[in-house]
């Protein structure tokens, strides 16, 4: 359907259709509407008023298998599918030119005729549409369960599923009949993370074994202040402008602002420096929620003189999925292999999960496993004793059970309606 192919195939089928369903034009009628053509056809743009002259009017011009079309269904086309020219530098048939070799494309007759074939041919598809039906069994059949299906949804539709998602008393008092079906065993909440190897095992779980937010491998260059100095200057903004963007990047990120004076400095010059950078980051969009103060309110150790002007960085985070891309962002991949670490975490029951099922007694803490070449530690944070759901838990499942209760009744309504008797001994013919 892309190239000039589509054009040959499709006049191959009018030619077989032609001769399977016959077609008669009216030779003065289709003369007599060719002349209402003009150069406003060539560039797309023909119009016609109704009623048209007595001659024309509701005239039928051509007929097809029986089905008569009319003059003004041939011009009703005609306005639909017109054209402009494709280049309209062109000249038309009508269109004066000096160059008694230029190019025409061809007058505003030859164009409406070429839309006439056109429509023979579209009507021509239209009625070979409307018999496949009868012409085909395949066809027939399909559009059969077609109806059937798009029948049977609607009823469906009616007496059960819409039903079963907005009667919520009835979910309600499904659910309260049936309480003793919808329970929870008893699950771990638990963290899995599988390494690839020992060490980024270790790595892993040092900074997990803690609460959120998790301290990251992770930090930002640190600004510098002249002694005395709290304010930032254009050159410290830019700096800082930086963490702006990694934080705008990564939505579960925690920055820590720490801040720190040499001797020789006032008390209060560190806290003003973490305040002003604070204010800073605030201004700009990172929200006082993500942002830790750390103010040594003095000399930090370990730290030349200089050094302890400096405000520095670290960045933490609340998602788990953080530690394990600042980890493995020192060990590249290759395409298709497994990950060197990972993590999952969530309500697990016995037998939900092989590296559970592998503890032999469940308590709140972290073991360690190797399975599979891998170094696993499962980290338990809490076990919920088995229990029954509330409404809102079982839910997703009383829908689906209430609509199956409201099809058996709805079945059992139509039996009632409608009685079915089956010939067994038919039936056991078929077996055999």
């Amino acid at each position: 359907m892309t190239d000039s192919r589509a054009e040959v195939l499709r006049q191959a089928t009018i030619h077989k259709l032609r001769k399977e369903y016959p077609v008669q034009e009216d030779r003065s009628i289709l003369e007599a509407a060719l002349t209402k053509a003009d150069s406003s056809l060539l560039r797309g743009q023909w119009r016609y008023t109704e009623p048209l002259d007595p001659t024309l009017q509701n005239k039928t011009i051509v007929t097809i298998s029986g089905q008569s079309y009319s003059v003004n269904d041939f011009f009703d086309y005609v306005r639909q599918r017109q054209q402009p020219p494709r280049n309209p530098a062109l000249p038309t048939a009508n269109t004066p030119t000096t160059s008694p070799t230029a190019p025409v494309l061809g007058s505003p007759v030859v164009a409406m005729h070429r839309l006439f074939d056109r429509f023979v041919s579209d009507r021509l598809i239209s009625t070979e549409e409307a018999n496949l039906e009868k012409k085909s069994t395949e066809f027939r059949t399909l559009m059969s369960e077609i109806r059937d299906g798009v029948l049977l949804s609607q009823v469906m539709e009616e007496n059960v599923w819409e039903r079963s998602m907005v009667d919520s008393t009835g979910q309600r008092q499904f659910f309260e009949q049936h309480k003793a079906n919808y329970r929870l065993p008893e699950r771990a909440i638990a963290t899995l993370v599988i390494a690839q190897n020992d060490s980024l095992l270790k790595q892993a779980t040092s900074v997990l074994s803690g609460k959120p937010p998790y301290q990251l491998r992770r930090s930002a260059a640190s600004v510098s202040f002249d002694k005395n100095q709290t304010e930032l200057t254009q050159s410290l903004r830019e700096t800082l402008f930086d963490i702006l963007v990694v934080m705008g990047h990564n939505p579960d990120y925690v920055i820590e602002v720490t801040g720190s004076h040499d001797p020789s400095e006032r008390d209060s010059v560190s806290a003003n420096r973490i305040r002003n950078v604070v204010s800073y980051l605030q201004k700009n969009g990172i929200s006082l929620g993500r942002i830790m103060e750390k103010d040594y309110q003095g000399a930090r150790p370990g730290v030349s003189k200089d050094a302890q002007r400096n405000v520095t960085f670290q960045y933490f985070s609340n998602a788990k999925d953080d530690v394990v891309k600042t980890i493995t962002s020192k060990y590249p991949v290759a395409a298709g292999m497994p990950p060197v670490l990972s993590i999952s975490e969530g309500a697990f029951a016995q037998g939900t999960n092989p590296y559970l099922d592998a503890i032999d007694q469940w308590k709140v803490g972290t073991t360690t496993l190797h399975r599979d070449n891998k170094a696993i530690a499962v980290i338990i944070n809490r076990i919920e004793p088995a229990r029954a759901k509330t409404f809102a838990e079982a839910r997703g499942t009383v829908i689906n059970e209430y609509q199956a209760m409201l099809e058996k009744q709805w079945l059992s309504q139509l039996r009632q309606t409608y009685p079915v008797k089956v010939n067994e001994a038919e039936i056991q013919k078929l077996v055999k």
